[in-house]
């Protein structure tokens, strides 16, 4: 029997460029644990924890055409449910990211392609899951949400859309 409840991780709270700083606060807390300032240690690995795991999620239940997209913090699911009459295609595009650095004489502009992942419902309605510089690891996630629910991908990011079973 399949499940009727299908959740998936989509993407973590806290951005990559945390992720220098958490190691770096992992080590100095660690550092921490054998020495007086045991208690410090403790809650920065704490606070850790919560950088880590923190992510957003959406959880669909196929059987009362539900869902919702989550936050997740130790635990505790934060989300609203949405009803949809169906679900049409998951999809794909490509958009360009521009950053501009400032400094007391220049400015440098840097541009980038990323590639977004989405879910197409029969309303207007479409829900954003995942954004990634590779085109590979946004397929990647999106298929395995279309083969647990049996729809297409759909990819937009040439001028032609080409579908893409799972």
């Amino acid at each position: 029997m399949h499940p009727k409840i299908y959740g998936y991780k989509t993407v973590s709270y806290f951005s990559g460029t945390t992720g220098f700083i958490t190691v770096g606060l992992l080590i100095f807390s660690i550092g921490l644990l054998p020495t007086y300032y045991f208690l410090f240690g403790v809650s920065i690995l704490f606070l850790l924890l919560i950088v880590f795991t923190t992510h957003y999620g959406l959880e669909i239940n196929v059987r009362d055409k539900t869902f919702k997209q989550y936050l997740w913090i130790l635990g505790y699911k934060q989300s609203r449910i949405h009803s949809y009459d169906l679900i049409e295609y998951a999809f794909i595009q490509s958009s360009k990211v521009s950053r501009t650095l400032y400094s007391t004489a220049t400015s440098t502009t840097f541009s980038s392609r990323v590639y977004n992942g989405y879910l197409k419902f029969s309303e207007e309605n479409k829900i954003h899951l995942i954004q990634a510089s590779e085109k590979e690891a946004v397929l990647n996630k999106l298929h395995f949400l279309a083969r647990d629910l049996k729809i297409e991908i759909v990819d937009f990011t040439d001028a032609d859309s080409i579908s893409i079973l799972p």
